[in-house]
């Protein structure tokens, strides 16, 4: 399966901050993935992880903003 960087997450994080900016301090239903995404990968002091570690709605996320 496909693996991605914590900076394309970052990316795609931005990506999608910048069509769907949050309203009232609060993030969007992707932004919020992908977000919770990118916690748990600064926690765990990963670089990188595989597509397939995600869950599907974490995945759908990422694919639908990733920059490529």
């Amino acid at each position: 399966m496909s693996v991605f960087s914590i900076a394309e997450l970052e990316v795609a994080i931005n990506h999608c901050l910048a069509c769907e900016p949050s309203e009232h301090y609060s993030l969007g239903p992707d932004g919020s993935q992908l977000g919770n995404v990118y916690g748990s990968m600064i926690w765990n002091k990963e670089g990188s992880r595989s597509l397939g570690s995600l869950k599907e709605e974490e995945r759908i996320a990422f694919i639908r903003w990733q920059v490529i």
